[in-house]
């Protein structure tokens, strides 16, 4: 280090040194708030994780139940289609039986 040889030369020294001090202060002082703020954030970030997870979880179980009525109600269509197509057939054949003979009598009348 240089010698200081008069009062001024020690008092702008010991005032840059002051500034030095205050600026690191303020720094640090910063430093501890942006520190603070990265921890909320952080906490924040893993409750909404949690949420995320929770909720994620809500929706499978959701998606299964809505998956198994599905499953249940396409079987209940099958079933009554295949006990209801035989009568289905039943009542084309009969109206085209009937039909064939309202022709058959409308060709007699004409």
């Amino acid at each position: 280090m240089e010698l200081i040889s008069t009062q001024r030369e020690y008092e702008a020294l010991e005032k840059e040194i002051k500034d030095a001090s205050l600026k690191e202060q303020s720094l640090r002082k910063s430093l501890l708030a942006k520190e603070k703020y990265l921890g909320e954030l952080s906490e924040q970030i893993e409750e909404h994780e949690q949420l995320m997870e929770i909720q994620e979880e809500e929706v499978q179980s959701e998606t299964k139940k809505k998956d198994a009525l599905l499953d249940s109600k396409n079987k209940e269509v099958e079933e009554l289609v295949q006990k209801k197509f035989p009568l289905l057939q039943e009542l084309m054949i009969l109206f085209f039986l009937n039909l064939s003979e309202l022709l058959k009598i409308k060709q007699v009348l004409v």
